[in-house]
């Protein structure tokens, strides 16, 4: 996989894309007009790493090139089809940008928010920020607006930790309370790029667990680094219920988080982290899967208190339905 050293812009935009080329199309034209209007266009360039798709996008590429001549888009298109964390990690390292910021072509950049990624990083007390993480307005695939998630809570200013200080460090991950603050939601997140880089392929073995970007900014904070939570909102997210709503989608997001979790932390700090980000996901579904299912064998190893309390108590719908059938 191609590792771009280079620092030529602030930061890289960087599309992992898969299908849905409507999204895409307007994805491009979004940051396009908002690196046009504010002329960010030597300081932001955009990425887009594409997974072999039905249709190829570079018509589309090329359409935006054509329309936004100053601004530099990389374009790569993957041989055959890698699966997400591949292109999630492609999509960053053929960037050349200090920062990255992966934008899924689902999600929407909020107005403005190119603009305020730049001046956060610029400010002089946080030039030496590895990680910003933000609040998030959700929505549906209708615009109906579903929820705001607060990863650390909702707070009315900056709040810095330094992950090399083990105090800071415990109080971050006690302040965790969603998934989205351990990076398990990609557009939240701008991130220094080289760290990944630096890990190189660490984490090869795992490529099939959907969250590569957990155990790459995990790595960055377990090995020392600024965090920086921010009141500001960077992105607006789409929720694909037709996707996320399947039994296997639900667990692979469970065992993905539950892997990656067990891989940082024990103790007090994992039960926290456990409860916040993992529990959440755990459906007393899973105890469908036949008995000798890998998923279910799984999901029966997790160490968690919801999961004890739905294997003491859970009843399989046909024992439900013989014992209440008539």
């Amino acid at each position: 996989m191609a590792r771009q050293m280079d620092e030529k812009y602030k930061l890289s935009v960087c599309i992992p894309n898969y299908d849905r080329m409507d999204r895409l199309d307007s994805l491009l034209r979004n940051l396009a007009g908002q690196i046009t209007v504010n002329g960010l266009h030597e300081e932001i360039e955009i990425c887009v790493s594409d997974d072999c798709s039905e249709a190829d996008p570079v018509v589309i590429v090329k359409k935006i090139r054509e329309a936004f001549d100053t601004i530099n888009i990389r374009y790569e298109r993957n041989k055959q089809n890698m699966g997400m964390d591949y292109n999630f990690l492609h999509s960053v390292l053929i960037a050349q940008g200090q920062y990255a910021w992966i934008v899924g072509n689902d999600d929407v950049p909020e107005d403005g928010a190119l603009s305020r990624i730049l001046a956060t990083i610029d400010r002089e007390n946080y030039k030496d920020v590895d990680i910003i993480v933000t609040p998030f307005d959700s929505f549906d695939y209708d615009n109906n607006y579903v929820k705001t998630v607060y990863p650390l809570g909702t707070v009315e200013g900056d709040i810095l930790f330094d992950t090399s200080d083990k105090e800071q460090w415990h109080k971050l991950v006690m302040s965790v309370q969603d998934n989205s603050a351990v990076f398990g939601f990609l557009s939240n997140v701008v991130f220094k790029r080289k760290r990944w880089v630096e890990h190189g392929g660490m984490f090869a073995d795992k490529m099939s667990s959907i969250f590569i970007q957990v155990y790459m900014n995990m790595q960055t904070l377990a090995e020392g680094a600024k965090y920086l939570y921010t009141p500001e909102k960077f992105i607006i997210n789409f929720l694909d219920d037709e996707t996320n709503q399947t039994i296997d989608r639900t667990y692979r997001i469970a065992a993905g988080l539950y892997d990656a979790m067990d891989y940082f932390f024990d103790g007090e700090e994992k039960r926290h982290i456990q409860k916040n980000v993992v529990d959440i996901f755990i459906s007393s579904r899973f105890m469908e899967f036949p008995e000798n299912d890998a998923r279910k064998i799984k999901v029966n190893d997790f160490v968690s208190e919801r999961m004890d309390i739905i294997k003491q108590y859970y009843v399989r719908i046909a024992d439900r339905r013989q014992y209440f059938g008539g």
